[in-house]
């Protein structure tokens, strides 16, 4: 990799670094709970194997929850990003576009099937969690697409 490459790379590190951080910061205070480590495996799933993917869904939901039992959240999480995975071969020429799609009907069916009330009740929420876990995922994506086709 040449070095204008590196700091490139570098540099949409930093974006999402601190992209993250102040989302977080935002979110907190606003008492919005934006879905990033869904939209993180979503966005993973277009640039991984499958085995690597696993693992890191694996690892998301005993993060998040620990205890034995599988909740339908919990399930969910594992499922959208493997139905992703699967999806986005049909998107080979237009990545940017799948990943798009991925995570916007992903936040939704994620939301549809733990709680359908809170997409008709809450409307004004929901655009503006999607808002933000479109923006995270378009940081990540354009992190991770100059990563992966530099190499």
């Amino acid at each position: 990799m040449n070095p204008e490459q590196e700091r490139v790379n570098l540099f949409f590190a930093s974006l999402v670094l601190l992209l993250a951080i102040f989302l977080g910061a935002f979110f907190s205070a606003s008492n919005l709970h934006p879905d990033f480590i869904l939209v993180a495996l979503l966005v993973l799933a277009f640039f991984v194997d499958f085995w690597k993917l696993t693992f890191l869904i694996l690892v998301a939901i005993l993060w998040l929850n620990w205890q034995p039992a599988l909740s339908l959240e919990m399930m969910a999480l594992a499922v959208l990003p493997a139905l992703s995975f699967f999806g986005h071969r049909f998107f080979r020429g237009k990545l940017w576009l799948g990943v798009f799609l991925a995570v916007f009907f992903g936040v939704l069916i994620f939301y549809a099937l733990v709680d359908f009330s809170f997409l008709t009740v809450n409307l004004r929420i929901l655009l503006q969690i999607l808002g933000a876990d479109l923006l995270f995922g378009a940081i990540i994506f354009l992190f991770l697409n100059n990563l992966f086709t530099s190499t």
